[in-house]
């Protein structure tokens, strides 16, 4: 099973992620715009950071992109959330696995969200 951590932006229970994580492999970590901060404190590298980057602080984003952390900078008229754009790139990894394998479920602030059995091999929820 593959496991996908979203991180959104707001105060992070840094306590109650660490112990939800305890025993899981993780193997992609996403964080929208300021969820990099709590990213971060939670002790997780981060492999993907979305959004508009007006919230995070550009020091923590620029030590987090020399570290290896893609970024992906998006209009700030957007029709989404950074967290919006941020889950649907978690489902994209489901679909398409890290590492080659499914994902599972989403973990998103420290709680679990299984997903649904894709329908096809590139089936994702329309957006209404």
């Amino acid at each position: 099973m593959t496991t996908t951590v979203v991180f959104g932006g707001g105060p992070t229970p840094t306590e109650q992620i660490r112990e939800a994580l305890t025993g899981v492999d993780v193997d992609f970590v996403i964080a929208a715009d300021s969820g990099l901060a709590g990213c971060t404190a939670a002790g997780l590298h981060c492999d993907l950071v979305v959004g508009d980057m007006d919230s995070v602080a550009p020091g923590l984003l620029e030590s987090a992109r020399a570290s290896g952390t893609t970024v992906e900078r998006h209009d700030v008229d957007k029709d989404a959330t950074d967290l919006e754009i941020a889950l649907d790139r978690a489902l994209a990894q489901r679909t398409f696995g890290a590492h080659g394998r499914p994902v599972r479920d989403v973990r998103r602030a420290g709680r679990a969200f299984p997903l649904p059995e894709p329908e096809g091999p590139h089936e994702r929820p329309a957006r209404e």
